[in-house]
């Protein structure tokens, strides 16, 4: 269980709900990983066999063969939570999986609360630089027509956050989800072409995730995540 506690009654909005259903898988996959591992080159019951759910036309990611095989493939996939800013690259890098570390050799440690200190810890020995926080330090686009789209993408967020700076009606705009193939640098300076997929905060994380939908994703506040004491931006 995630459980979140605080002095003072709080409502929470339908974004709120959605990031600690993604954060509660995270943390089963976490929690699991060794459990997870043993059984990793399995996909069904029987290894080789499809599961069952998908034999019989079911897909359903509650729970079973496939919510398994769900979590286990999402051990390899890197994780990160980012404060997307349209005017900078100055992306903060507020949360990372073991995934990320092992494929950069940073550790990334979040604030204890906002806007708090990030810190980013280089994993390699004998290294006494003091890392970025920035996620486009660590990262860059591998060509420019993934350039091109980043740089369309900051358009939206732009156009995205001026509409809720001046509460138009009309057809709102939403933050996107976009792929961007990147290059994402080690610690000791080697680059690897990753392809990644942006997706806001308050979405599910994967199909496992989508499954989860407590009483509280009924809310009806939809107003968007905004770490207090951070610039303009988008979590992603």
């Amino acid at each position: 269980a995630l459980c979140c506690i605080d002095r003072v009654p709080r409502s929470f909005s339908f974004a709120q709900a959605q990031l600690l259903v993604n954060f509660g898988l995270l943390t089963t996959q976490y929690l699991e990983a060794s459990t997870l591992r043993d059984d990793v080159c399995n996909v069904g019951p029987s290894g080789g066999e499809l599961p069952e759910e998908i034999s019989s036309g079911s897909l359903d990611f509650t729970a079973g063969a496939l919510r398994e095989a769900r979590m286990k493939a999402g051990l390899k996939e890197m994780v990160l939570l980012v404060w997307a800013r349209p005017d900078s690259t100055d992306w903060p890098l507020l949360y990372a999986n073991q995934a990320w570390t092992k494929a950069t050799g940073m550790i990334v440690k979040p604030p204890q609360k906002f806007p708090g200190t990030i810190e980013i810890i280089n994993t390699q020995s004998g290294s006494s630089a003091i890392p970025s926080t920035s996620l486009w330090s660590h990262m860059r686009c591998s060509s420019q027509k993934d350039s091109a789209k980043l740089s369309s993408l900051c358009q939206v967020l732009q156009a995205l956050l001026s509409q809720q700076a001046h509460s138009a009606g009309g057809a709102r705009i939403e933050a996107p989800m976009f792929p961007l193939s990147t290059l994402i640098r080690r610690s000791t300076g080697e680059e690897t072409t990753v392809l990644c997929r942006f997706s806001p905060a308050d979405m599910p994380l994967d199909e496992a995730a989508s499954t989860t939908r407590p009483a509280l994703q009924a809310s009806t506040n939809r107003a968007p995540l905004s770490p207090y004491g951070f610039p303009p931006g988008v979590l992603y």
